[in-house]
């Protein structure tokens, strides 16, 4: 009986409700002194008939007293605690109240391409799946290069640092260099608004960096940290063998990290230095096993907030216990019977599941609402997520988008078929970029691995076609064919044919590929309201006066942030 323990009333006042019984009853006794003196007591028991001392009043009178009792019970309230499983979940640990300050390296030797697809755009998935990760903590974004910037001040919101992290690009500090110890003292400065907190810090872990005088002022803003009480994860976003990196002079260079060094760094903070992995296992060593381990106040757990009602098994021999007293005796009886009958026996429940994320996906794919579809794959994530996303941003033209999906696919891909399909696709974005080279390759790695795939052979022979005919992506300066073009190096490829491969270049979410379909004629004429005297071709002068204004109506918000980062860099060298 430990379910009684658990029991709650809901509004236990209405208890009150099962003493109405007894008030009529006094209320009744009352009332009967008026029939004493109706008749002498010699005959009264033949003038007054007395029903409550045979034992139907007796029955009558319990079964009330009944009544009264079950449907003050049911008011009050009764319920349980659903527990976990039952169509909620208990939180699985209560939540941490920790600040973390993501100290993001954006310097060009993020670009080194030792880790797939490149040193920056790993650390980018890296901090999207620390995102998925968190339990209560907030996350700040700093970045830095030749300076450092605050990007994003510390959120528990997914989709506030997911823009920030979108916005983390190369270009987005103009002062070249590398400058690790300004970023740390940096987030010293905000750290110490909000305690308790932690740095982690996702770079190269480059040699250099800890060399020479940029060594000692690292090694400065460390123990910065130290006397502070912030700890330092670092995750170090490169191979022991280094990349091959191009330097101002113009030559190269190999940008090796420095491991034993950052470690030792981040030991004298209390906290610890991992190496990127293709899988989650650097992530559960510095969050799992480190930051989410740190001490931090814990809020106050609340109750559950999920009950079982009971009252509904009380109403229902309420119900039948007053047409048992109150209705005629044989129908009343046999209707009360059948009432008591329905309403206890349990009722089927016409429900369905809702559905899962990716069935939600998938019905926006079929239904051709692609932009919602892009949505919901990049916030399933996963391999299977990007893939659709690319998918469907690739079904609207937005081949950008797509070979960024598609690259984050092809790092999460779990088998080497996946990693194929992928990388195919892939292929298919850069040629729709007019990158026909990078196509070229992508084509011809799927090839060394399946020579007998017919699509990648032809898609392969259309790509070198496109790249012998504009070997160094020059973009043309002559007729507007049909509004169709791409944009290379920041300008319009106008002589690009969307033709020329298209039946074989349109990906489906989870790999397998389709025809585009019908495409209008490289020649097809405008149509609109104008569009009966027009003769499909536009003023090239008019068109690129648009064409610039177009680009002013862009989002300004990699400009506004770069001012924002500009501000904070301003105010941390005086």
């Amino acid at each position: 009986m430990s379910w009684l323990a658990q029991l709650d009333w809901r509004a236990p006042a209405w208890g009150l409700l099962a003493l109405q019984p007894f008030v009529l009853e006094g209320w009744t006794r009352w009332r009967s002194r008026a029939r004493e003196a109706y008749a002498d007591a010699a005959l009264r028991p033949w003038a007054v008939q007395n029903t409550s001392a045979d034992g139907r009043g007796i029955a009558r009178r319990l079964l009330q007293l009944l009544a009264w009792a079950l449907l003050a019970a049911a008011l009050a309230g009764p319920r349980l605690p659903l527990p976990a499983g039952a169509g909620w979940a208990l939180p699985e640990r209560p939540r941490h109240d920790l600040t973390i300050y993501a100290v993001l390296d954006i310097s060009p030797a993020m670009q080194g391409s030792d880790v797939a697809p490149n040193r920056l755009v790993r650390a980018r998935l890296k901090l999207l799946d620390l995102i998925k990760r968190l339990h209560g903590e907030r996350l700040g974004l700093i970045v830095y290069s030749g300076a450092a910037g605050l990007l994003s001040p510390p959120s528990d919101d997914p989709r506030v640092l997911r823009t920030a992290l979108d916005l983390a690009k190369p270009d987005l500090i103009t002062q070249a260099g590398d400058d690790p110890a300004a970023a740390l003292t940096l987030a010293l400065q905000e750290a110490q608004r909000h305690e308790p907190s932690a740095v982690l810090l996702v770079s190269d872990a480059a040699a250099q960096s800890v060399e020479g005088a940029s060594g000692v002022a690292v090694r400065q803003a460390v123990a910065a940290l130290a006397q502070a009480h912030v700890p330092l994860y670092v995750l170090g976003v490169a191979t022991p063998a280094g990349a091959m990196l191009s330097t101002p002079q113009g030559g190269t260079a190999v940008s090796r990290p420095d491991g034993a060094a950052y470690r030792a760094l981040a030991d004298s903070t209390g906290g610890r230095y991992e190496a990127v992995t293709d899988d989650d296992a650097d992530l559960r060593a510095l969050y799992d096993r480190g930051l989410a381990r740190l001490p931090a106040p814990t809020p106050p757990v609340h109750g559950p907030h999920a009950w079982r009602e009971l009252y509904p098994w009380l109403l229902a021999p309420v119900l039948a216990l007053m047409l048992l007293l109150y209705l005629p005796a044989g129908s009343g009886r046999f209707a009360a019977v059948l009432l008591a009958a329905g309403l206890l026996a349990p009722l089927p429940r016409a429900h369905a599941d809702p559905p899962s994320d990716a069935q939600a996906a998938w019905q926006a794919w079929r239904t051709a609402h692609y932009a919602e579809a892009q949505a919901r794959y990049a916030q399933l994530g996963g391999y299977e997520g990007q893939l659709g996303a690319g998918a469907a941003a690739w079904q609207m033209n937005n081949y950008g988008d797509a070979a960024r999906y598609f690259s984050a696919a092809l790092m999460l891909a779990p088998t080497p078929a996946q990693r194929l399909d992928a990388l195919y696709d892939l292929g298919n974005a850069l040629y729709g970029l007019g990158n026909w080279a990078g196509a070229a390759q992508a084509f011809e790695a799927v090839l060394r691995q399946k020579p007998l795939d017919a699509r990648a052979r032809r898609n392969l022979d259309t790509a070198l076609r496109r790249l012998k005919e504009h070997p160094t992506h020059t973009p043309a300066q002559t007729d507007l064919r049909a509004r169709r073009g791409t944009a290379v190096a920041g300008q319009v490829d106008l002589d690009w044919d969307s033709n020329a491969a298209i039946p074989h270049l349109k990906p489906t979410p989870l790999g397998p590929l389709i025809d585009r379909g019908a495409i209008p004629a490289t020649g097809a004429s405008l149509q609109g309201t104008q569009g009966a005297g027009a003769s499909g071709t536009l003023d090239i002068a008019g068109w690129q006066s648009g064409f610039k204004k177009m680009q002013w109506l862009r989002d300004r918000r990699t400009t506004l942030a770069r001012g924002l980062l500009g501000q904070d860099t301003t105010e941390t060298s005086q």
